[in-house]
């Protein structure tokens, strides 16, 4: 009983530390944007490189790999911030293309419960929340010329994760026994965002899939699929 004291504590610190987290990221992004509003905007034709940050609320969706011999209940989601910093690089023609390089951090939670095939049939759950580390480079299309203080843009983007089991600790159980912690794998996955821009401020929304799995666990592979909504500010 002690063990499970001491890993409820522990988690229920992580919480907090991630809670801590997310109000000091949403106060350091509404400060710049505050410094950022009362400053002079940048010509458009003054450069082509543009830098800013965001923070955002996501909800992530874990998913069994190809060919599992596992069978899931029903798919489990669960809710995390997001936050980072991102350049965009107006292409020297159009000004309408652009590329986006993008260095972001987040917090996911892997759950699923089920039915192990490998184990005789017996109950499976697990939860395994952690910290990820998400750099990402696209292309994005604006569908006004970028002189418009509104605008609307579409990016598709590669996007690499490389977890950390900072969140918390897991918690991995098979028939009804733990099972030691199995290790976060690094993936790669596609993004899909739509952005509502007006001048320095932009409304982003966005899928992520990962396509290589996010953990192993006895053989079973696990992914994970993230919705995402931003707030992003552009500082210059």
């Amino acid at each position: 009983m002690q063990i499970y004291a001491k890993k409820a504590e522990k988690n229920k610190s992580g919480g907090h530390g991630l809670k801590g987290g997310f109000m000091t990221l949403c106060i350091c992004v509404f400060c710049i944007a505050s410094v950022r509003a009362q400053s002079t905007m940048v010509s458009t034709e003054a450069g082509v490189i543009h830098f800013g940050v965001q923070a955002g609320v996501g909800v992530h969706t874990t998913y069994p790999a190809k060919h599992t011999p596992w069978s899931f209940d029903s798919k489990k989601t669960k809710a995390g911030f997001s936050g980072g910093a991102f350049f965009d690089w107006d292409f020297e023609k159009s000004r309408q293309w652009y590329l986006h390089v993008e260095l972001g951090v987040g917090s996911s939670t892997l759950q699923a419960n089920g039915h192990s095939a490998d184990t005789a049939y017996g109950n499976f759950e697990i939860k395994a929340p952690y910290v990820d580390l998400m750099p990402a480079i696209g292309v994005g299309y604006r569908f006004w010329p970028q002189t418009s203080d509104l605008n609307l843009t579409l990016a598709l983007s590669v996007m690499g994760n490389f977890p950390s089991d900072r969140g918390g600790e897991p918690a991995i159980s098979i028939n009804r026994q733990n099972i030691p912690d199995q290790p976060y794998l690094n993936s790669v996955g596609l993004r899909l965002e739509c952005g509502l821009h007006y001048a320095f401020a932009c409304l982003a929304l966005r899928y992520e899939h990962e396509f290589l799995p996010i953990m192993r666990v006895s053989g079973q592979k696990f992914t994970m699929g993230h919705f995402e909504c931003l707030l992003r500010f552009t500082i210059f």
